[in-house]
């Protein structure tokens, strides 16, 4: 099963729900992970994991346990994930 992109003149589709998700933030130019020791950010929690890990030498959830924040981030909306092909 996969979920295709619905943004004009984008044809990419993603095995994953949350794969999808992800590219759709980067089409609204939504970036939710943000980096509190640089100040980058982020549309993916993937990406943000491999910058903490090369830059920073932590994983993510070690830099999320020391900020008091262990819950991960809720599909925005779970009627996205229905729209596959």
């Amino acid at each position: 099963m996969k979920y295709a992109c619905d943004f004009p003149d984008c044809r990419k589709t993603f095995p994953t729900c949350g794969l999808l998700e992800d590219h759709i933030k980067m089409h609204q130019g939504v970036r939710p992970y943000n980096c509190a020791n640089c100040g980058c950010s982020f549309f993916a929690r993937a990406r943000f994991a491999v910058h903490l890990s090369k830059y920073h030498r932590t994983s993510i959830r070690d830099y999320y346990h020391v900020s008091g924040l262990l819950k991960r981030d809720p599909p925005s909306d779970a009627n996205d994930c229905l729209k596959h092909l």
